[in-house]
């Protein structure tokens, strides 16, 4: 079930939540302003049943420490995790404008090769930096990919 945040929600007294952007199967994401800095983050909320065990949230703790360590140029910045309301594990990072890759494909159809080569050389750049650091992705696809 999805949660409903209104602008102007406060998230965990650290994120004012501007507009909802998206839903998936993990959870929501809302552009959000970062009180105190001002900043506009991608703030993603995830289910409540996410973490089910506290094996579960210790996983999501030691993989949010792992995330704020990456550090590359075709990654989305790392900025605060937390737990909202005792039950709703949290992400902020790096708000991106942009298009999404599925969103780009459906509008221009097929990509040139030497645009094709630049893109996937650029995803692969960022995974092999991720999985050097002992991240898997789990959700890679075209609609998680901002040009």
């Amino acid at each position: 079930m999805d949660l409903i945040l209104e602008a102007g929600t406060v998230v965990d007294e650290k994120f004012e939540v501007i507009e909802l952007l998206g839903s998936g199967g993990m959870g929501q994401v809302f552009k959000a302003r970062q009180i105190g800095l001002g900043r506009i983050v991608a703030l993603k909320l995830l289910h409540a049943d996410t973490l089910d065990s506290a094996d579960s949230w210790a996983r999501f703790d030691r993989e949010a420490q792992t995330l704020a360590m990456l550090t590359h140029a075709n990654i989305a910045t790392f900025y605060a995790f937390g737990i909202w309301q005792e039950k709703l594990p949290y992400i902020a990072m790096e708000y991106l404008e942009g298009i999404s890759l599925a969103d780009l494909l459906i509008r221009d159809g097929k990509l040139n090769w030497s645009r094709t080569l630049k893109l996937c050389a650029q995803i692969c750049e960022a995974m092999e930096h991720a999985h050097k650091a002992g991240v898997i992705h789990r959700d890679l696809k075209p609609a998680n990919i901002i040009i």
